[in-house]
């Protein structure tokens, strides 16, 4: 497994801008900053810029017209993996198998990349969590994902991130839907 990645500063640059659209940061049709406001944001040059958004063009983050500038085209990743409904106790179960074995790695890999940053919002996530086990199910649900979305983005790893929040069973019961995101 890959430890110590050497990031270039394009790739740092890209990485940023993206998770700032996936996080809703730059939301969907909001224009970027200028290049020139980008290259003064990062303190890097204009061609590292010109790359990064160069990048995210060709992902179908962005859009760039000539003198308008770039526009979020979507602010959510694709989803890579689609999964059938969730109706027995056996695929909750293969649920679980699953779960434990991405967040493992991506729990590992963030705890081998974290910043202080990271660990401040770790940290808080952590102790919602806590505060909230004699909470409503759908609270206790919400800051358990919010916990899971920080360890995906202490991870540096925007595929563990997207992956994070892209993932979703559903367990059809009647008429009522439940939805497990990590």
């Amino acid at each position: 497994m890959i430890q110590n990645l050497h990031k270039t500063l394009g790739s740092t640059v890209f990485e940023d801008l993206f998770q700032k659209i996936e996080s809703g940061f730059y939301p969907e049709g909001s224009k970027l900053p200028a290049e020139n406001e980008l290259v003064s944001i990062y303190g890097v040059s204009r061609p590292i810029v010109r790359n990064a958004l160069q990048a995210l063009r060709e992902q179908g983050y962005i859009e760039s017209t000539k003198g308008l500038g770039s526009f979020v085209t979507r602010n959510k990743s694709l989803r890579f993996m689609d999964f059938r409904p969730v109706v027995a106790q056996e695929d909750m179960l293969r649920c679980y198998e699953y779960r434990a074995a991405f967040e493992g790695v991506m729990a590992a890999q963030a705890a081998l990349r974290r910043n202080a940053k990271d660990c401040v919002q770790l940290q808080k996530s952590y102790e919602e969590v806590e505060k909230l086990t004699n909470s409503s199910p759908g609270e206790i649900w919400e800051a358990d994902i919010r916990f899971h979305e920080t360890i995906a983005q202490a991870s540096h790893n925007r595929f563990f991130y997207a992956g994070s929040s892209s993932h979703t069973f559903s367990n059809v019961t009647g008429h009522e839907q439940c939805f497990v995101v990590f």
